[in-house]
């Protein structure tokens, strides 16, 4: 029996858990950036972003009571999916294919 350690397994899940995080925390640091690309002001920014991360917070605690007894593989497999399917959709030149997803404004 082959007795290593899982390092890929790990690296993935703490990869994972980090980009999840990042999201989260980023727009904090783009705040001038988001203000002139949206044309309002710095508090407004940061009022969008307050706003963005108490939906997160009041996300957080149903989203874990009703998935704390699923597999947490499954969990995290669901939110990388999740993920990349956003990203598929943000960085797709075709507008026909995301068309009710995607944002009018681009």
């Amino acid at each position: 029996m082959k007795d290593t350690f899982p390092y890929m397994p790990l690296m993935a899940f703490a990869m994972t858990g980090f980009i999840c995080i990042m999201t989260e925390t980023i727009p904090a640091g783009l705040l001038p950036e988001i203000s002139k690309a949206m044309n309002i002001s710095l508090a407004s920014a940061g009022q969008w972003v307050t706003v963005y991360a108490l939906g997160s917070l009041f996300a957080a605690i149903p989203l874990t009571i009703v998935t704390r007894s699923w597999n947490r593989k499954y969990v995290l497999l669901m939110t990388v999916a999740g993920l990349v399917s956003f990203l598929i959709v943000k960085i797709n030149s075709e507008y026909a294919f995301p068309h009710p997803i995607r944002d009018e404004a681009e």
